[in-house]
């Protein structure tokens, strides 16, 4: 990781979904295509956070039908000890942001798709989302569930707004998206 002068600032939310067979078609899947991809940060979490990654977690699932995250987890990291979360790795550049997505079947799921790999760099005043979405076997009984993980990530060198990813388009947009049957 490249050390920066002045200081980037970093905010990374995620927004894990999981669910079973049950919530692949009709009114489960509906619900479920309802979570957004992209939430308001208060702007009280991302005092002092010079040189940092600000991770805001949300996992959302079929227990209680998708109506509000089931767990919430923030943590905050130096961007020179960069940040890895499943398939996506975020840290710094001489540029903003470095962001990479490596897929491998332990956090991404089948099918295969390490052919999408990907190298991105998020100036400051940007962000970009990463969707990818995976099939999965439970070690215990062989059932199959699913999951798909967004992950937002914005550069700031001066201060960030906590709306950032409600109210700007981001730079990119990556669906990697398989059909899950």
């Amino acid at each position: 990781m490249i050390p920066q002068d002045p200081p980037v600032r970093g905010l990374m939310q995620v927004i894990h979904l999981h669910w079973t067979k049950a919530s692949r078609g009709g009114k489960g899947a509906s619900v479920r295509s309802a979570v957004p991809l992209a939430f308001e940060i208060p702007d009280d979490r991302l005092l002092e956070i010079d040189g940092q990654l600000r991770v805001e977690e949300q996992h959302w699932g079929e227990r209680n039908a998708f109506a509000e995250p089931l767990r919430h987890r923030q943590r905050q990291v130096a961007v020179a000890d960069g940040f890895k979360l499943g398939c996506v790795t975020v840290g710094g550049h001489a540029q903003g942001l470095s962001v990479r997505y490596r897929w491998d079947a332990t956090h991404g799921g089948a099918p295969d798709r390490s052919f999408l790999d990907r190298d991105l760099i998020v100036p400051p005043g940007q962000w970009l989302r990463i969707c990818s979405n995976g099939r999965f076997s439970d070690a215990d009984t062989g059932e199959w569930y699913y999951e798909q993980v967004t992950v937002n990530v914005a550069c700031s060198a001066g201060g960030v707004s906590g709306r950032i990813f409600v109210d700007q388009a981001p730079a990119h947009d990556l669906r990697l998206l398989a059909d899950l049957w």
